[in-house]
């Protein structure tokens, strides 16, 4: 977890501030997945 991270972009570095949860690949997709099946069955 960290406070702030830098992404490269055609302009250079940007700074996203705010708390952010860095996931492998594979846990992010299945993380979504899930995020996705949650919401169709409410």
């Amino acid at each position: 977890m960290t406070d702030e991270w830098w992404c490269a972009g055609e302009d250079g570095l940007t700074r996203m501030n705010g708390q952010w949860l860095h996931l492998p690949a594979s846990e992010a997709g299945e993380l979504l997945l899930w995020i996705e099946w949650v919401e169709d069955n409410r």
